[in-house]
């Protein structure tokens, strides 16, 4: 995808986004902008350090929902009963660190494999689409069901336009679906393996990379609130944005590596009369 093709897909993506979506679901952009540049900062700097914590406090908290809705229907005080669905959650999420992170790297990893495919793929066809169903921006379906609510409208207007414009690109791209499972499958199985092989590794790329992503997405954010036209800053200056965020890449990877290597083990002197 070549600076032409992102500042046409940002601009699209901005025009469905602003068209096709009314402001009460429209979410603030300065807090999200502001909370994913902080978000992407911490990831990028403590994010493998603290994944074990992360994970832990993660399932402590599950395991509290879970026994909190439990401890009614067995008819067990409810302390007690958030007290060992936190304990055995905790446990099993401690224990098993080591899945859990291969389990998200295989999504993470899959993720990427298509990301990177579809940039390829699916994006120019995205920029070039004509859909046949056309959005009036009211949302009001022809046959609108009793107690349908705006939402449901929405998301059945966005369905509507999904299912078209993957039409589309099957009609371009024959082998589209089974090229998307096979790298998804594929890249999930490396990243699962990775992850319960390599956890330190696969913590230290995965988590740089997703902060990276989100400190640019912040920036993003807060320059669109500046008035700045990202589509045409992309497509200008797209090797200034690229290589500043290949160094914040770097840097965050390096600095991981620092904060997570385990100290020597230290030497004990005797010392003898």
């Amino acid at each position: 995808m070549n600076a032409d093709q992102l500042t046409q897909f940002l601009d699209q993506v901005q025009r469905l986004w602003e068209t096709h979506v009314p402001p009460e679901y429209q979410v603030p952009v300065l807090p999200v902008a502001v909370g994913s540049l902080l978000l992407g900062i911490g990831l990028s700097v403590l994010g493998a350090k603290l994944a074990r914590v992360g994970v832990t406090l993660g399932f402590v908290a599950v395991g509290v929902l879970l026994a909190s809705a439990l401890a009614p229907i067995i008819h067990t005080p409810v302390i007690a009963v958030v007290l060992i669905g936190a304990l055995l959650a905790g446990g099993i999420g401690y224990a098993l660190f080591r899945l859990w992170v291969g389990l998200a790297a295989a999504a993470f990893f899959a993720a990427i494999a298509v990301g990177t495919y579809g940039s390829q793929v699916v994006v120019p066809r995205f920029i070039e689409y004509d859909p046949a169903y056309k959005f009036n921006g009211t949302f009001t379906l022809p046959d609108k069901a009793e107690g349908d609510t705006t939402s449901d409208r929405v998301l059945s207007d966005l369905q509507t336009w999904a299912d078209d414009f993957w039409l589309y690109v099957q009609s371009r791209e024959v082998d589209v679906n089974k090229r998307i499972w096979g790298m998804g499958l594929g890249a999930a199985l490396i990243g699962l393996v990775l992850g319960m092989l390599l956890p330190r590794f696969t913590l230290i790329v995965a988590t740089s990379m997703v902060g990276t992503l989100m400190v640019m997405s912040g920036l993003a954010g807060l320059a669109a609130q500046l008035h700045v036209d990202l589509p045409a800053a992309a497509g200008q200056h797209g090797r200034i944005l690229a290589v500043a965020g290949i160094v914040f890449l770097g840097a965050s990877l390096l600095l991981q590596m620092l904060l997570t290597r385990k100290a020597p083990p230290r030497k004990v002197v005797i010392q003898t009369e």
